[in-house]
């Protein structure tokens, strides 16, 4: 794999499948197919993308937020399914397609650069890809002409750990691999207020993702000093505990539920119609046998 040295990145894949939708509501409006943020996805590698620079990457490793397991777990198919792995959301957005192939190549050099760091790799042959590596890649590849696969995080939820793990991937950006982190920087269900503009970032969130801006893309912090910081977050970073819940935190919103709760366990909208039969089936494609979706932190 000789390619150009590519980034390693960050980004928020929104609510869902919000970036394919007309319209959004709650404290995920304005993010549409019409919005700013799916524009810039759109733009990547055109004429003043913010990947333009880096040409095409030979192929792309995804680590979503939306998948945990004891050890590190990738995906090794030749070809991929989609996990639609959202809820409550119109029929429509469980019918989106985008034909990834995978990379066995890049799965085998993940194995190897992880056996060099003594690190363990597991390898998932059904599970689809989820909505955090397909909603922002289908944007923009929307010809899937990229190789590309994903990796999980560790359910351990370590600091020290996932950085052990991104040391051992380092190599994989000068060997033309674009490394893609997707989630969301902050995550508190409990403390959307429905009635504020997107925009709105007050208190404890704006103050947690400024120091996040300085730590990580500060040229003049240190990687020494990067490193530690990232493994003492939840000491060093403003509100870390606020904007970053636990599972149970984060999965339910209302710690003082009513004698009428939400009828929907997932603490989502609930859904706009019984779905079709058709619709449940694609809910459930890409999804491993007997699997189901996991609590998990972020978005």
């Amino acid at each position: 794999m000789q390619a150009s040295r590519q980034p390693a990145l960050f980004v928020s894949h929104g609510g869902g499948p919000c970036f394919f939708m007309d319209d959004t509501r709650g404290p995920f409006r304005d993010m549409n197919k019409d919005s700013d943020t799916a524009q810039w996805f759109r733009d990547w590698f055109s004429a003043g993308g913010a990947l333009k620079a880096y040409g095409k990457p030979s192929a792309i490793l995804v680590i979503s937020a939306h998948w945990e397991e004891d050890v590190p777990t990738i995906i090794d198919r030749e070809d991929h399914e989609l996990y639609y792995d959202y809820y409550g959301f119109p029929d429509a957005t469980y019918e989106l397609e985008w034909p990834a192939k995978g990379s066995p190549p890049l799965v085998s050099r993940v194995e190897e650069l992880l056996e060099t760091h003594e690190l363990p790799l597991k390898k998932e042959k059904k599970r689809g890809l989820d909505h955090g590596v397909f909603i922002p890649l289908k944007l923009a590849l929307p010809d899937a002409d990229v190789p590309v696969t994903q990796l999980s995080l560790l359910s351990s939820l370590s600091a020290e750990e996932h950085v052990r793990l991104g040391l051992a991937l380092r190599p994989l950006r000068d060997e033309g691999v674009l490394i893609i982190g997707s989630g969301q920087a902050t995550h508190d269900l409990r403390g959307m207020d429905l009635a504020a503009r997107p925009g709105d970032a007050a208190g404890p969130y704006a103050a947690f993702v400024e120091w996040l801006d300085a730590t990580l893309i500060n040229p003049e912090v240190s990687d020494e000093d990067r490193l530690a910081a990232i493994v003492e977050w939840e000491k060093r970073a403003p509100g870390a505990r606020c904007v970053r819940l636990t599972r149970t935190q984060a999965w339910n919103p209302n710690p003082n539920p009513s004698p009428n709760p939400n009828p929907n366990p997932k603490g989502r909208a609930p859904p706009r119609g019984a779905p079709s039969a058709a619709v449940r089936d694609r809910r459930r494609r890409g999804r491993p046998e007997g699997g189901r979706a996991r609590r998990r932190v972020s978005g």
